[in-house]
């Protein structure tokens, strides 16, 4: 049985345009060769004789709807993410899985039957509108992205001539919501945790600014710098894998008070695998065990019963796990920190971003350890069921 194939020409780093063929192999992935010419009626000859007379062209590929025309499009591999690597785009394997699953939620459901031919401007727009029934504007947007990169692909394949028009949905960032240094005590320290990995998890993003990625990859080598947490890797909650640095690249040491230390050290300890650098801090449980980090979404829903606890509107003032990042940018930019350390801190990498995780408090501190340890001061007690360590 032959092999199906299809063409689309792209130029060559000298910009000479030559066709390429992409061809179904027996695996059922796919896979591009180059044809060595830029004409095109010499392009199908030569895919013919080496893949047979099942191969079409794209320019013949009319019917195809998004679905099939879209089959693993940004998957690492493949042609989108190839490209951009190409010219010098860099895309992660993270990024180019997350567009994906854009696409198969997003897209696919609404549009993948379509004949991308068909598809034009008005019910694009009818599908833009509908997503934002349930969607923030942000996330529809993504969507408008990842539809716009199979439309433009397309067009190159000469499928359609030129992609449809898409306006980007209009929205307004809804302001993140931050605690007040009472509003924390009274989260943290109001006896309405029975998870106490939850509790010293976010307790840690408070007091050191670290994504919840960067807070579920703390392992215990993470703690080998004497008053420092290193941080320089963070965990991907979809593909329950470490990534390979943070979200900047960079790996930064965040000043650790004692206390805090003597806290994560206490959770090493309770980890059921065997001793070593790679233990998980914030360890998981069930079949894979203290070998990956505990499940995110725990810290976040735990986050949101202590505040209900603790009768803070957390819905209505828009605070979630993230605005742990923002509650420590605040306390270290009101304690007179000069802004390179607190991006030292924080692993901002530029003023704008620093200014905008600032959130004006007239509570000032003197340096970062001074906070953390500001910060635990109570006299209610510590959470300390080990049974839900």
């Amino acid at each position: 049985m032959k092999q199906e194939f299809s063409l689309w020409k792209r130029k060559t780093a000298k910009g000479k345009p030559v066709y390429y063929a992409l061809v179904y192999e027996k695996n059922g992935k796919r896979k591009a060769y180059s044809l060595g010419t830029g004409r095109k009626r010499e392009a199908e000859r030569l895919a013919a004789e080496k893949w047979g007379a099942a191969g079409v062209s794209a320019s013949d590929k009319k019917t195809a709807t998004v679905r099939e025309f879209s089959v693993d499009f940004f998957l690492p591999g493949g042609k989108w993410f190839t490209d951009r690597r190409a010219i010098g785009k860099g895309v992660s394997e993270r990024t180019a899985r997350e567009k994906q699953r854009t696409l198969e939620n997003r897209i696919l459901p609404y549009l993948g039957g379509r004949r991308i031919v068909d598809l034009g401007t008005y019910e694009i727009e009818r599908w833009r509108n509908e997503l934002l029934n349930d969607l923030s504007g942000a996330s529809v947007n993504k969507a408008i992205e990842c539809l716009r990169a199979v439309l433009y692909e397309a067009a190159k394949r000469g499928i359609i001539q030129t992609p449809p028009e898409i306006e980007r949905a209009g929205y307004s960032a809804k302001a993140r919501g931050v605690l007040s240094g009472e509003e924390f005590r009274r989260v943290m320290f109001g006896g309405a945790w029975d998870d106490r990995k939850a509790w010293a998890a976010n307790l840690a993003a408070a007091m050191t600014a670290a994504r919840q990625g960067e807070i579920l990859a703390l392992r215990r080598r993470s703690l080998r710098v004497p008053g420092f947490i290193i941080i320089e890797q963070s965990f991907n909650q979809a593909t329950r894998q470490l990534n390979k640095s943070t979200k900047t690249g960079k790996t930064r040491r965040v000043p650790c008070s004692d206390r805090l230390h003597d806290t994560l050290v206490t959770l090493l300890e309770a980890n059921p695998e065997p001793e070593g650098p790679e233990q998980f801090i914030f360890w998981g449980e069930g079949p894979e065990g203290g070998s990956v980090p505990m499940d995110g979404k725990r810290l976040l829903s735990a986050l949101h019963e202590a505040m209900d606890a603790a009768g803070i509107d957390w819905k209505g003032r828009n605070i979630n796990f993230h605005s742990w990042r923002h509650f420590a940018n605040s306390l270290f930019i009101n304690s007179n920190l000069p802004l390179q350390a607190v991006q030292a801190v924080t692993g901002h990498v530029t003023d704008a971003m620093t200014a905008n995780y600032f959130h004006t408090d007239d509570t000032n501190f003197s340096a970062v350890t001074a906070i953390q340890d500001d910060l635990l001061i109570t006299d209610s007690p510590i959470p300390s069921n080990k049974e839900n360590i």
